[in-house]
């Protein structure tokens, strides 16, 4: 049982032409990061170098224009159907790097890898494709667990520092649930990380202190629940920066 050369798995990740990437690629993608995931989940840490042969092919993905506006004019049926097949194939591929995130035992994860994973995985917080209930859904059961986890992956606050401020950044978006689930993903890091990643709260204070008066009541109270946790970890009140 020998690893897999990428040779051998072109006959799924055959990469985007110039008229698109084609509905019939995208359900073919959809079953091999389906099969991806569960392999990382039976195979754990031996199977995370595999990702190396699939990471331009994720972030190629992740960062692809909607379909409907590269491909010619089809019915209304089978546009919803594209776009929903291409969101699908998006959680999956955001559940597969969280499983390679988990289960990277080695440092897979190094600096290079993680700056080229940093805007397109970011930049799904502001992705309101399908409508704001598929995005709400699909933040919470994908990418913020996943964003948590790579920041516990890489466990230095020298790449925490841009991995904060691209985050804190979607929440200035004006959708107010792109600003919730940014939010959401700050949380994260101090739900996972705790005291460690205080470090990066003198950078965090500006953007709390702005969405303490956010026009959105569900925004405002999680900033709230948000600044009482940090409180919870750091001992102390924050009150005297909002002053």
């Amino acid at each position: 049982s020998s690893t897999l050369p990428p040779g051998d798995v072109s006959f799924v990740l055959v990469l985007g032409k110039e008229d698109g990437i084609a509905q019939m690629e995208i359900s073919r993608s959809l079953f091999f990061y389906r099969l991806l995931v569960m392999l990382a989940e039976r195979l754990k840490s031996i199977f995370v170098p595999f990702f190396g042969y699939v990471l331009d092919h994720c972030i190629l993905h992740l960062s692809e224009c909607r379909l409907e506006s590269r491909q010619p004019r089809t019915s209304k049926d089978k546009q919803v159907e594209a776009e929903t097949l291409r969101l699908e194939l998006i959680s999956m591929i955001i559940n597969a790097l969280h499983k390679c995130f988990l289960y990277d035992a080695e440092g897979f994860v190094n600096h290079d890898k993680f700056d080229k994973l940093l805007h397109p995985l970011v930049n799904q917080l502001e992705n309101l494709d399908g409508g704001v209930e598929a995005f709400q859904e699909r933040a919470k059961e994908t990418l913020i667990p996943c964003l948590g986890q790579l920041a516990v992956t890489v466990a230095s606050d020298t790449l925490w520092r841009p991995l904060n401020y691209q985050v804190l950044m979607k929440t200035r978006n004006q959708s107010p649930a792109v600003r919730f689930a940014a939010l959401k993903v700050v949380e994260e890091f101090y739900v996972r990380l705790g005291e460690e990643f205080l470090v990066l709260l003198p950078e965090t204070i500006p953007f709390l202190a702005e969405l303490m008066e956010d026009t959105s009541i569900e925004v405002e109270a999680l900033t709230q629940q948000i600044i009482r946790r940090i409180e919870d970890v750091s001992g102390e009140s924050l009150q005297k920066y909002f002053e």
